[in-house]
């Protein structure tokens, strides 16, 4: 009976020490991932920093339009994104492109910027549209934590 007993707290023991060590195993990262979240982390945080300083650019170049009383809507758009938008949007893509990316988030990051150089196209052909042409790169660069990103 002693036997039986014994053999059946060591499974126990070794049921806990199994179920303890498991976890704290798998707690730390690798070095590999660990590395790149903090890449991936002060990438985003680099890139927003940009698209802030660009979209405060934006705004400030479009106010003279804004404030123009004797300009039609299309003209007032026409204005906007060629002289604030698509000034700003094109200098922040090649700002962002400038910076060291996480190697595995390369297409996402690259998708993103594709994205918001399209967006001003898309702005352009329809510059008085009630479609928000930077809805994609938006999106885009949001699911990717570039909350300041895609758009003027």
């Amino acid at each position: 009976m002693f036997g039986k007993r014994a053999h059946r707290h060591a499974r126990i023991g070794l049921v806990c020490v199994v179920a303890i060590a498991l976890p704290v195993a798998g707690c730390g990262k690798s070095e590999s991932t660990a590395s790149s979240g903090s890449e991936k982390a002060a990438f985003i945080e680099r890139a927003n920093a940009i698209c802030e300083a660009r979209s405060a650019d934006i705004q400030a170049n479009a106010h003279p339009y804004l404030q123009a009383k004797k300009m039609s809507l299309y003209i007032k758009a026409i204005k906007i994104i060629r002289h604030a938008v698509a000034p700003g949007l094109e200098r922040e893509v090649l700002d962002i492109r400038a910076l060291e990316m996480p190697e595995e988030d390369k297409g996402r990051i690259e998708a993103i910027l594709t994205a918001t150089e399209a967006s001003v196209d898309r702005a352009f052909s329809h510059p008085t549209s009630n479609a928000n042409p930077y809805a994609k790169s938006e999106a885009l660069a949001a699911k990717y934590g570039l909350h300041a990103c895609g758009a003027p």
